[in-house]
C-alpha cells in the first residue's frame, strides 16, 4: 500500500506486479484499489492479476477499458487481453483493428494472435464432468439464473472451480458480466442397490455399471448391495424376516462384493429384496436413502402387502 502511494508509476506498476498469484484477501484489496490507478500500465496489471485471481468482473472491467478515450489505456486493455489468453476478448478486440492509434492496433493484433496460439493448445489437466440447467424465474433486472454442478473422475477428489474457469454463451455471443456464488456439497446420502443374483443378468451389465459407478461414490456414502434370487434363477430360501441392509462406507468391500457371486442363502425374492432396501435400521444410513432396483426379466410372484 505505501508503494502505491509513490509519485512514479512504474514503481506503483511494479509493486502490482509483484502480487500476481499471491492469492489472500489483502492482495485483492490492493489490487482493485490499483484498478483505479491513474496510470493505464498500474490498471493493466492490477486487471491481469484479478484475472489470474479468477475474478469474473474482469472481464467487463477489461472490455470498458477498451473503450477508454485514452489510447494508452486501450492499449493496455489490448494486452490484457492478449497476455490473459481468453476467447471471451475477441469480440472486443476486432473492432480495435481500426483504432486511429497505431499503437492500439498493433497491440490489438498481437492479442489476437496470441488468443489463437492460447486455444490451439491441446487440453491438459483433470477431465470434469459439468452439468447445468437454468433456473424458473428472473430479477426485475432482467437477470438470468444458472446452476452449475462440475464433479471430477474421482468424487473423492472435489474440483475446487474459480468463476472465470468456465464459459458462458447466449446466441453465439461470449457473456463478459455475471456473478458467482458457491452452494454448500449435497448432504451424504445412503444407496441401496437391488441387483439379481446371477451374473449372467443383462450379459453382467448391472454388475459393471455399479462397478462403475464406485467412482462416483463420495467418502461420506454409505451403499448396500442386495442380491436377489430371479424367478427364472430357481426357488428363494423360505421368506424370512428381513434384516436391514448392511451399509459401507469401503469402496473395495463393494467392489469386491460385485465381483463375487453371492451365496443362494444370503439372497430373498425381489419383493423381499425391495423391502429390505426400504427397512427402516435404526439410523445405521444417513441423509436420504436411495434404492435402485435393478431387474431384466418378468418375476412371476407378485408383491405382499404388509
Amino acid at each position: 500500500m505505501a508503494r502505491l502511494g509513490e509519485s512514479d508509476p512504474r514503481v506503483r506498476a511494479n509493486a502490482i506486479e509483484s502480487l500476481w498469484g499471491v492469492d489472500s484477501p489483502e492482495a485483492r484489496t490492493l489490487l482493485n484499489f490499483a484498478a483505479n490507478d491513474a496510470n493505464n500500465r498500474v490498471v493493466g496489471n492490477a486487471l491481469l492479476g484479478l484475472y489470474h485471481l479468477g475474478e469474473s468482473s474482469v472481464l467487463a472491467d477489461v472490455v470498458r477499458l477498451a473503450g477508454h478515450e485514452s489510447a494508452l489505456f486501450r492499449s493496455s486493455a489490448a494486452w490484457v487481453m492478449g497476455e490473459a489468453g481468453d476467447p471471451r476478448f475477441t469480440e472486443a478486440l476486432r473492432p480495435m483493428i481500426s483504432d486511429p492509434d497505431a499503437k492500439v492496433r498493433k497491440r490489438a493484433s498481437a492479442a489476437l494472435a496470441q488468443i489463437k496460439a492460447a486455444n490451439a493448445q491441446p487440453s491438459a489437466g483433470e477431465r470434469w464432468h459439468v452439468a447445468g440447467r437454468m433456473l424458473a424465474g428472473e430479477s426485475l433486472k432482467g437477470l438470468r439464473r444458472l446452476m452449475l454442478a462440475v464433479a471430477a473422475e474421482d468424487m473423492r477428489e472435489q474440483p475446487k472451480v474459480a468463476p472465470l474457469q468456465f464459459i458462458l454463451s447466449e446466441r453465439a455471443q461470449y457473456i463478459t458480466s455475471y456473478q458467482t456464488s458457491a452452494k454448500p456439497l449435497p448432504e451424504s446420502m445412503s444407496v441401496v442397490f437391488v441387483i439379481p443374483r446371477s451374473r449372467e443378468a443383462a450379459a453382467g451389465a448391472f454388475f459393471e455399471g455399479v462397478l462403475h459407478c464406485l467412482q462416483w461414490k463420495r467418502p461420506s456414502d454409505l451403499w448396500s448391495v442386495l442380491p436377489y434370487i430371479q424367478t427364472d434363477d430357481g426357488e428363494p430360501p423360505p421368506p424370512r424376516d428381513p434384516e436391514p441392509p448392511l451399509f459401507t462406507t469401503n469402496s473395495d468391500a463393494l467392489a469386491a462384493a460385485l465381483r463375487a457371486t453371492p451365496k443362494r442363502l444370503d439372497c430373498t425374492g425381489l419383493w423381499t429384496a425391495v423391502w429390505r432396501a426400504t427397512k427402516q435400521d435404526g439410523g445405521q444410513s444417513r441423509g436420504k436413502r436411495h434404492a435402485i432396483v435393478f431387474s431384466s426379466g418378468e418375476e412371476g410372484a407378485l408383491p405382499v402387502t404388509v
